[in-house]
């Protein structure tokens, strides 16, 4: 059973954790790939249809997992790649925004 879990980790930490994730995702597809061209030699072989039918099952949850791997991937990238947008960006100081709404709704009432 799959669960989501949730931790901290420093920011800049992120690309490596992603990047083991990923790593992780690429060794999984090599057996992939080796269990399918097993199959295929079950399959050259006539052996049992059950066997072949079992392989194939497990391939199909090996690639789910790695689907899942991707998904959380680009998740946590999509959060940190917004996590450096807002530390580029100026700090609005929220008198000043306050200010800046009030003088544009007062613009609007006097149009």
């Amino acid at each position: 059973m799959k669960v989501n879990i949730r931790y901290s980790i420093e920011l800049e930490e992120i690309p490596d954790k992603v990047r083991g994730f990923l790593t992780k995702a690429t060794k999984e597809s090599h057996s992939i790939e080796a269990g399918l061209k097993y199959i295929v030699s079950l399959m050259d072989d006539n052996s049992s249809i059950e066997e072949q039918l079992n392989r194939i099952d497990k391939i199909r949850k090996d690639l789910s997992n790695i689907d899942l791997v991707l998904l959380d991937s680009a998740e946590i990238l999509h959060g940190y790649q917004k996590a450096l947008v807002q530390l580029r960006e100026p700090e609005v100081p929220v008198t000043n925004f306050i200010e800046e709404n009030n003088n544009d709704k007062e613009g609007d009432e006097n149009t």
